[in-house]
């Protein structure tokens, strides 16, 4: 059996500058995907340090069926999904190409490789293969579309694909027929929103990815709780908090595991962290408390592979309209496994239990997890963590940061 693989990469980071509002950057496109003769034999994907953007990989192989489940993205997000793929059927329209067919399996493929990039935005998957490596595609020919930055489907179809020409060929290939797309925003991470199109030919069969609709796996109340943070260029990321627009500059902030109140414009923070590593509480006038979590992001190449690390730090839980930020944090992350488990107590009384996969420099609950967590890896080597998290049978949530 043969298959093509067909990659193409954008992003669009939100930047914060001293004095200004934020501004966006110019969508980072490389070359348009060209055509490679079909081998005679089998070949292995190469693994890459760096992105593989709009190029062509073939490959041939039999492959095993497996099964994998896929927590749906969250339902705030639903409507964007369906204009994205209204807008990408426009696009092909206006060719004279028929419109894509949704397709149940590439679409829960494509919201688990949403979930992937927030930690490592490139074509390669946290393990290191490519998106289509031996353990997705059996047959066919697949796409994938990436972009991050963006809030809404018109921004993201509209405006960055379509203006690339590596992602907007494969809006338009002919040769395309089904589509699956994926979310995920992330509070506090590099880019915010992560958008993943996976495209697929007719006759295209791949892994068994479906997903969990299960009342343990609708959680996504995170994103309920969580403040929308947009994190400034690496350079400044500890050094200013982005809500809403709104720029809070964190003055004589003491980064030794201490709190700290700050307000601007109607908003009122309360940030703790350490050297990279920012992570809160926020409100704005009478609003409930919302938490976030943000700093300087471990790159990928920098990540630990291998071997453990324990880290203790400090956190905040709400629970209704009482805050408390009496909370120690431990955890303990297992970088050879892809674990992270951890605990906050109140008082020396364990209050929440933490357990999340670690993907890339990220790391997320399992879809029937208790507590939905969600965060990330900050600093050299993954020296600090921060995240947040959603205690289910309670109501209870809050945010967290730690170092080695």
């Amino acid at each position: 059996m043969h298959f093509n693989a067909i990659f193409s990469l954008i992003m669009l980071g939100t930047l914060a500058a001293c004095g200004g509002g934020g501004n966006s950057s110019s969508p980072t496109v490389q070359s348009t995907p060209t055509s490679q003769k079909q081998p005679t034999q089998p070949t292995q994907p190469k693994r890459v340090s760096q992105p593989v953007s709009d190029s062509q990989r073939v490959v041939a192989q039999t492959l095993p069926i497996q099964g994998f489940t896929v927590k749906p993205a969250a339902a705030a997000l639903q409507a964007e999904l369906q204009k994205a793929i209204q807008y990408t059927n426009q696009l092909r329209a206006e060719k004279g190409l028929p419109a894509l067919k949704y397709d149940a399996k590439l679409a829960a493929y494509a919201q688990q490789r949403a979930e992937e990039v927030v930690g490592r935005f490139a074509h390669t998957r946290p393990d290191g293969n490519e998106s289509f490596h031996d353990k997705v595609l059996k047959q066919g020919r697949m796409g994938e579309n990436l972009a991050a930055g963006a809030n809404s489907a018109q921004q993201t179809v509209m405006e960055q694909w379509k203006n690339s020409s590596g992602h907007y060929a494969n809006i338009v290939r002919p040769e395309f027929s089904k589509i699956g797309m994926g979310l995920v925003y992330v509070s506090g991470s590099q880019y915010g929103y992560h958008w993943v199109q996976i495209f697929g030919s007719d006759n295209i069969e791949i892994a068994d990815y479906a997903f969990d609709n299960s009342a343990a796996a609708k959680q996504n109340r995170l994103s309920d709780v969580s403040a929308h943070i947009t994190t400034a260029r690496p350079s400044e990321a500890s050094q200013y908090l982005w809500v809403d627009n709104t720029q809070i500059y964190l003055n004589d902030f003491p980064s030794n595991g201490a709190w700290k109140e700050f307000n601007k414009n109607g908003y009122h923070a309360e940030v703790n962290g350490y050297q990279d590593t920012r992570f809160g509480v926020v409100k704005k006038g009478n609003e409930n408390q919302k938490v976030f979590y943000f700093g300087k992001h471990t790159e990928y190449d920098n990540m630990p592979q291998t071997g453990s690390a324990h880290y203790t730090g400090k956190g905040v839980i709400v629970d209704k309209q009482n805050t408390n930020k009496n909370v120690d944090a431990q955890f303990t992350a297992d970088f050879g496994n892809k674990k992270l488990n951890g605990t906050l107590s109140e008082r020396g009384q364990k209050a929440v239990d933490i357990k999340a996969n670690i993907r890339g420099t990220s790391f997320q609950s399992p879809s029937n997890a208790a507590v939905e967590t969600q965060g990330a890896f900050f600093g050299e080597r993954a020296k600090e963590l921060g995240g947040v998290f959603y205690e289910h049978s309670t109501g209870k949530y809050g945010a967290f940061g730690a170092k080695q």
